[in-house]
């Protein structure tokens, strides 16, 4: 499904709040600017609109759904962000975003996919980099697999592995790179 855009479900055709949404106002998601007693008042007029609508349930149950993807930030289903969040919690669902594979987070949780993996030796690589006084700011990392293993007990570099940098390897260790 590349370069398609994705299209909502079906069911917000029928939604009570289709067209009502504008630009500089959308009572769903009331803004940041609002005071608490601004916003509890466009979350009535909201939930009155939803208390009518023919597929609130579907609403609610797409929003549960999207939880672990996206953070709740407007209502859904006549239901807060915090009102979702704890019924999620109640039912026993995910309601916390969950880290996406290539992502470091994902590897300290505890996966050790190749994407989370490679993830976490570029952030060890730009911290050490960074962490280092006198050490020049800008990332140049090298990333190169070993035709041959190289190097010897913790310094070993076997056949295949992925490199980020080459500090430490000895000289003649960059005639064995191919580039990647």
């Amino acid at each position: 499904m590349t370069g398609l855009a994705h299209r909502p479900p079906d069911w917000t055709s029928q939604a009570a709040c289709d067209g009502l949404v504008t630009r500089q106002r959308d009572i769903w998601t009331p803004g940041d600017h609002l005071s608490p007693e601004e916003k509890a008042q466009e979350w009535h007029y909201a939930r009155q609109i939803c208390a009518r609508c023919p597929v609130r349930l579907d609403c609610a149950v797409d929003a549960l759904r999207d939880l672990p993807r996206a953070e709740a930030h407007s209502m859904r289903g006549g239901l807060t962000p915090d009102e979702l969040t704890d019924l999620a919690r109640g039912m026993g669902m995910r309601w916390r975003r969950e880290a996406q594979h290539g992502d470091r987070s994902k590897y300290v949780a505890g996966c050790r996919c190749d994407l989370c993996r490679d993830a976490h030796r570029i952030y060890e690589h730009e911290r050490r980099l960074h962490a280092r006084p006198g050490r020049r700011t800008t990332v140049a990392a090298v990333y190169a697999h070993l035709t041959r293993p190289v190097g010897r007990g913790k310094r070993r570099a076997g056949v295949g592995q992925l490199l980020l940098f080459t500090d430490g390897l000895p000289s003649n260790a960059h005639n064995t790179l191919e580039a990647a």
